[in-house]
């Protein structure tokens, strides 16, 4: 008999990290969009973070995984086609951003979570051709979907944490981060995360400001460089870098999310270089694209079983045999956090980091 464990897939994004950890994908396999030269009309574009971030994304996607997608083409390979994917995104058809239907300007999260979706579908790379998943937090209005409709299955109420950022980076996701500023969660951003890097200097496992990093491609601020006019990225993809921190278990709404700090580009358009202001945010949601290819084959560990291909079953420490069926694998051993075989010290460490209210 299968037995489908939700945890499998989920996997990908409940992990924790351990200190002391480092991950960077190749900066120039991100695109270099810029959101304030989407088009002619740039009062809307300084609200169009998000299709611009997923845009960025699918440069990496398509350069990543040219063999794996067989010709398919989730995004055109030229400046000139990512700032139609981005300006598809942003239609009403599709992220319905800047529409008024929306309570704020903006996209919101679901209509970034369906948009995405549809889009996915547009260019034929749906499921099985590539896998979504996400978290959401309930921080602020932009969660809360139209009156009569409901988020995707693959989009959980939730917060994202630093291990469950790695480990989809780690996957060979594209990542796009969603960040709420403080004090006012009610505007946000959104950025690509590229790398992040965490060293616990006092052992503590807990992430403080100074110690850890997020390496993104902030669409206010993308490229390395600028038409002589100052309206248009010439490339290549610049890397930001933003400071990452847990706020402690207070009172405060935000208590026990990941804080963000960074240097943000403030000038708007044209691009005037130097015009930059520290920033404060919260991580309020993030989504990961992954792109699976090959035949399915039983995964076994220790949490249960599912048909996944073998790449996907490496990632999460699974025993994969193809077109194997869950009816060969050990019972489960639901204590077994880390998949490794064994109820350890490791076990008991993602239990107290995962302590409280489940989502």
């Amino acid at each position: 008999m299968k037995v489908h464990v939700t945890a499998i897939a989920a996997t990908l994004m409940a992990s924790t990290a351990m200190a002391n950890e480092s991950f960077q994908n190749p900066i120039e396999d991100y695109g270099y969009l810029w959101q304030f030269g989407l088009s002619e009309d740039h009062e809307l574009d300084s609200d169009s973070c998000i299709p611009t971030s997923w845009a960025n994304a699918l440069v990496y996607i398509q350069n990543t995984y040219e063999a794996e997608l067989n010709g398919l083409q989730i995004i055109p390979p030229d400046y000139e086609g990512w700032t139609q994917t981005a300006l598809t995104l942003r239609s009403e058809e599709y992220m319905n951003t800047n529409n008024d239907l929306n309570s704020n300007n903006g996209t919101t999260g679901y209509y970034q979570a369906t948009g995405f979706e549809k889009y996915l579908s547009h260019v034929n790379a749906a499921s099985p051709t590539t896998l979504l998943q996400g978290l959401i937090s309930t921080l602020g209005t932009q969660t809360v979907p139209p009156e009569g409709a409901q988020f995707p299955a693959w989009l959980l109420e939730g917060n994202p944490t630093f291990g469950q950022l790695q480990r989809w980076l780690e996957s060979g996701a594209a990542v796009v981060i969603n960040i709420n500023y403080l004090p006012d969660t009610h505007n946000g951003h959104a950025v690509v995360l590229t790398g992040l890097e965490w060293n616990d200097t006092n052992q503590d496992g807990i992430i403080q400001l100074g110690e850890a990093t997020l390496s993104v491609v902030d669409p206010l601020d993308p490229s390395e460089g600028y038409g002589s006019d100052g309206t248009q990225a010439i490339g290549p993809t610049k890397k930001t870098f933003m400071n990452v921190f847990k706020q402690p278990e207070t009172a405060d709404d935000w208590a026990g999310l990941l804080v963000v700090r960074y240097d943000q580009y403030k000038g708007g358009f044209p691009f005037v270089d130097g015009v930059y202001e520290t920033t404060f945010g919260v991580i309020t949601g993030s989504g990961a694209l992954l792109v699976t290819n090959g035949p399915l084959g039983a995964c076994c560990v220790s949490t249960g079983c599912d048909n996944l291909i073998e790449t996907q079953c490496d990632l999460i420490g699974g025993s994969w045999t193809l077109s194997g069926s869950c009816d060969d694998c050990a019972p489960p051993c639901p204590a077994d956090n880390d998949n490794d075989g064994i109820v350890g010290i490791e076990d008991l460490l993602i239990l107290i980091d995962s302590w409280g209210f489940c989502p």
